[in-house]
């Protein structure tokens, strides 16, 4: 059980204990705030879940250039890139990327997991790759073995012409 597990299990036990205890006393605030609590525990609980499953596959295809190469060393550090990149989305945004790019679930069925609508899925997918790209592009540039050349460079000299 991973760390995220754990601690979706315990928000998921305390959230119970905080609605049945409002629920006894009968406070309103104190239901509802346990029922978030309780919905914050199973998503979270179900992220650790879907990060266990993607941890233990091991089969990402992160990059298409670690494939074209076939270098495991390329493809580690790789992966591990994106694994740390991954670490500093929030959680919930997290799982969703996790789910959708590397599990290949639909964001209906993210939606139906976490308890959300697929609007806000797309919203977080979409925050997700944006960050991710936000912090890859800088480090992944240094695992590159060779420099990437600007489009000008790459054309052939009678294609590039001046200006009319």
């Amino acid at each position: 059980m991973n760390a995220d597990q754990f601690r979706g299990r315990l928000e998921e036990i305390l959230g119970r204990f905080e609605e049945l205890l409002g629920l006894a006393i009968g406070s309103r605030p104190l239901i509802e705030r346990g029922r978030i609590a309780l919905a914050l525990g199973v998503a979270r609980a179900k992220f650790g879940d879907v990060k266990e499953a993607v941890r233990k596959r091991h089969e990402l295809d992160l990059s298409h250039a670690a494939v074209q190469h076939d270098d495991p060393e390329r493809a580690f550090l790789i992966r591990t890139t994106v694994w740390r990149a991954l670490d500093y989305l929030p959680p919930r945004r997290r799982a969703v990327v996790v789910m959708y790019e590397l599990e290949g679930l639909s964001m209906a069925s993210i939606a139906s997991l976490l308890g959300i609508n697929a609007i806000t899925v797309r919203w977080h997918l979409s925050r997700g790759r944006r960050e991710l790209a936000r912090r890859l592009r800088p480090q992944l540039g240094e695992i590159d073995e060779q420099p990437q050349n600007s489009l000008a460079e790459r054309r052939p000299a009678s294609s590039r012409s001046s200006a009319p």
